[in-house]
């Protein structure tokens, strides 16, 4: 099983979805899965796998569809490679869940809804995580968190 993340680079909320090989088609069908939750995002920044590459330029090619201009709108998604031989740049993305995902998993095997169930205590983890805070009564201050966001993207629509 491989890890797909999607990280909200302002708020630093994150998506992570399970999928089964490195192919192009695993790839497209994580980000159907994940505008169907979040709406449609307007760019998605990427390392330089082959199977982010050939699945931004099929992405491109499918939008020519009308059945994916009907999903898609006008909207179209605008895929960005990180520069060639410079894996820091991903750091962003990969950084957020590495430390959890060692410590809950290590070198250890699990089945597929263990593993799905550790994903997804790790994305509420991470996205529970203080941003900032904000006065909410008096003397009490309240946490401002990526979830809270993810709640309006949900409804507005937009990562």
């Amino acid at each position: 099983m491989y890890l797909l993340i999607f990280t909200c680079l302002s708020v630093r909320a994150i998506h992570i979805e399970v999928v089964p090989d490195m192919s192009v088609l695993a790839f497209l069908q994580a980000v159907v899965r994940f505008t169907n939750l979040y709406g449609i995002p307007s760019t998605i920044y990427g390392d330089n796998a082959k199977t982010f590459v050939g699945g931004g330029r099929l992405f491109k090619r499918l939008m020519l569809n009308h059945d994916c201009q009907q999903k898609f709108g006008s909207r179209s998604i605008k895929f960005c490679p990180i520069p060639l031989y410079s894996p820091w740049v991903g750091g962003v993305w990969e950084r957020s869940i590495q430390n959890c995902l060692y410590k809950m998993v290590g070198r250890g095997e699990m089945d597929y809804f263990s593993l799905l169930t550790v994903i997804s205590d790790i994305q509420r983890a991470i996205n529970n995580r203080p941003l900032t805070y904000r006065e909410s009564t008096e003397k009490e201050l309240e946490a401002v968190t990526p979830n809270m966001f993810c709640g309006l993207i949900r409804v507005l629509g937009c990562f």
